[in-house]
């Protein structure tokens, strides 16, 4: 995908949107809450990803269009509800 060195030249939109995660036959729920051309935040509830776990994500809701990619949890932080950082690597 972009380079390390490029990352911070796309910029991050907060956003609040209906997520659907799958990791291998698993499907969750969870929050969008920033979305860049490079990757998202999210936060999910009583979900345990593990750093390099690769899941399908895709956003739904009002004023939100349509979108999913497939990615890998490249970071992770919280306690309860937990966000992740997910690192696309490739959208449809």
């Amino acid at each position: 995908m972009i380079g390390e060195a490029n990352k911070r030249a796309f910029h991050r939109m907060l956003i609040d949107a209906e997520l659907r995660i799958v990791v291998g036959q698993q499907r969750y729920a969870g929050l969008c809450k920033d979305l860049s051309a490079t990757g998202m935040g999210i936060s999910v509830k009583d979900v345990k990803l593990a750093i390099g776990d690769e899941v399908e994500v895709a956003l739904s809701g009002e004023g939100v269009a349509p979108f999913s990619a497939k990615g890998k949890v490249v970071r992770s932080a919280g306690d309860g509800e937990i966000d992740y950082a997910v690192e696309f690597t490739s959208l449809s």
